[in-house]
């Protein structure tokens, strides 16, 4: 690791509230003002094929495609949260024929959690974003747990007696679990799972007490869970009848995961200018929406300004999250 590949809590929040910074006018390929795009455009998945995000990805790729009379190549290329394919990007020209789809939460997350070769503030352009995903504390539909009050009750009455179940260990419902428990002086197992289907069949198959699962798992399960919080700015269209921490009095900053689709910084206004309106308008088209909801993804179309000042509030207190996740290992 080199000096400048310094970690995320260091150099993003410098970056931030500098501002974005004006993408420099480089020659590129192929690139006029009436010209872009002249060729196919990478559609970089840094996730499975088959998940949440990739299927988002599917769904706005054709859109994208009639948008901008270009085929649009879907490429997925899982791993480090997103890391892996941003190299692979970062390897290519910066003029507009390779973009990402990130998830933004997760992205950040690993980079505070320790140091990376690219920076999610300063080594990314975001162009929109396209889609919500939210976490929520869920038990079983039959616990004798009404309410979250009911749940904190029980855990101060008999510390590490219960069990808590996550997607992982860094991932952003692990990072609010941890979150959680410290806001409110709570102590439970921590159990870890490879991917939140497992975390989900764990809690129905009644082998933890509560999981910190994405809104997106109670689709098909509405009569199996029930969420009592989820970590959220503003409650969740998936559970909207379930309160946000912050409705709870919860001092913690909850980490949410816009899907983001995003160029490097050097990319060219001209293009930059023409894949944000087409990802405005893909974005905006009700069947899209339609689609989203159908897989329990939250249609929350937003500009690069509003990315980025939700990076801005964000990253510093995820900061102090993480800094607790890293203390109990």
């Amino acid at each position: 690791m080199t000096k400048s590949q310094s970690n995320l809590g260091r150099r993003a929040c410098l970056g931030l509230m500098a501002g974005t910074g004006a993408a420099a006018l480089l020659p590129h390929r192929a690139l006029a003002s009436t010209g872009y795009p002249s060729e196919p455009v990478e559609y970089l998945i840094p996730f499975a094929p088959g998940g949440g995000m990739d299927q988002t990805a599917r769904i706005m790729v054709p859109l994208l495609e009639a948008e901008l009379g270009q085929p649009v190549l879907p490429v997925n290329k899982p791993g480090a949260s997103g890391f892996i394919a941003s190299q692979f990007m970062h390897g290519k020209p910066a003029d507009g024929y390779s973009m990402i789809q990130h998830s933004l939460g997760s992205f950040c997350l690993t980079a505070l959690l320790a140091p990376q070769a690219l920076d999610p503030v300063k080594d990314m352009r975001y162009l929109g974003q396209i889609a919500l995903l939210n976490a929520g504390l869920a038990v079983r539909a039959d616990s004798p747990y009404q309410t979250l009050d009911d749940l904190l009750a029980a855990m101060r009455a008999d510390p590490w007696g219960l069990s808590w179940g996550h997607a992982g260990r860094g991932g952003f419902t692990h990072v609010n679990g941890v979150a959680l428990l410290a806001a409110t002086g709570t102590e439970a197992q921590d159990i870890p799972f490879k991917g939140s289907a497992p975390n989900m069949a764990a809690l129905v198959g009644g082998h933890i007490d509560m999981a910190i699962l994405n809104t997106s798992n109670s689709v098909g399960f509405e009569g199996e869970i029930r969420f009592l919080t989820v970590f959220a700015r503003k409650r969740d269209t998936l559970v909207p009848e379930v309160p946000t921490v912050g409705e709870l009095g919860l001092d913690m900053a909850p980490v949410e995961s816009p899907a983001v689709l995003a160029v490097r910084p050097e990319t060219p206004e001209e293009a930059v200018d023409v894949l944000k309106a087409a990802i405005r308008r893909a974005a905006a088209q009700d069947s899209y929406k339609a689609q989203l909801v159908k897989l329990g993804l939250i249609p929350a179309y937003e500009e690069e300004e509003a990315i980025v000042a939700f990076m801005r509030t964000s990253i510093p207190a995820w900061q102090r999250t993480v800094d607790l996740v890293k203390a109990n290992g």
